[in-house]
């Protein structure tokens, strides 16, 4: 299914969307693509309305391996985009947000977030968003993200350059005819990003979740996405599959 054009319904209509969305990857993610003691499940965001998918692992005992065994792939050879940070700069200490301690005796591994109209309308709005995602990757932890809207004044370049350029100065710009991104970023010393570029009108890729600093598990975007589109309200699935008026 190609992916539609979201800037042409307001941020509470892509609410309801995004909800659906999330319970399908939740649903795809815990039926099979999980290496064993990896699981899924949504949370609320503290202070924020929006839901995350998170994914989880159980506690691991101390001098066991972290990289997953049993499970997931090598990212860096799936031919997708690639860059490793050209600086690190040393964590400061920094109290832990985001979702960090919302599933007691669980570690959290990845967040996955699909971005929101909310989260760049504002310039404040994008600060935090990357904030919390720069917070997340000083922490250790691996973060992706689906952004299926195109640029704003308030990010111009991208919710994933404002991430990118707390370890970068080089942007990753997309090109000009597939504004919409989708991003990872390893927790890992020193990060790296993996990416890729889409339109409207054309499908969503596979993309990783990241498991450990090198392997991740590509979670299958357009079906997912299909299937939340076809639990939305008939008048919506009929207004963003029809031509826009000029």
């Amino acid at each position: 299914m190609p992916i539609h054009d979201w800037a042409r319904v307001d941020a509470g209509v892509f609410h309801g969307f995004h909800l659906r969305w999330i319970a399908e990857i939740c649903k795809a993610m815990n039926n099979g693509l999980l290496p064993s003691g990896y699981y899924v499940d949504a949370e609320q965001v503290a202070e924020r309305k929006e839901v995350d998918v998170l994914t989880l692992q159980m506690p691991t005992p101390v001098g066991s391996p972290a990289e997953p065994s049993d499970g997931g792939v090598a990212v860096v050879e799936a031919g997708i985009g690639h860059r490793v940070a050209g600086k690190v700069k040393k964590p400061k200490p920094r109290q832990r947000r985001l979702v960090l301690r919302h599933v007691t005796g669980h570690r959290v591994v990845a967040l996955l977030e699909l971005v929101s109209p909310g989260n760049k309308g504002r310039r404040t709005s994008a600060i935090e968003f990357a904030g919390k995602a720069y917070d997340a990757i000083e922490h250790g932890i691996h973060v992706t993200m689906i952004d299926l809207f195109p640029a704003t004044r308030a990010a111009p370049h991208g919710l994933h350059n404002i991430i990118w350029r707390r370890y970068d100065r080089e942007r990753v710009m997309p090109p000009l005819d597939r504004p919409l991104t989708l991003a990872a970023f390893t927790g890992s010393t020193p990060p790296e990003m993996f990416f890729e570029f889409r339109r409207v009108g054309e499908e969503l890729p596979a993309f990783p979740v990241m498991l450990s600093a090198t392997r991740g598990v590509f979670v299958p975007l357009a079906e997912t996405y299909a299937a939340a589109f076809a639990g939305s309200p008939p008048y919506l699935r009929d207004l963003l599959t029809q031509p826009a008026t000029t």
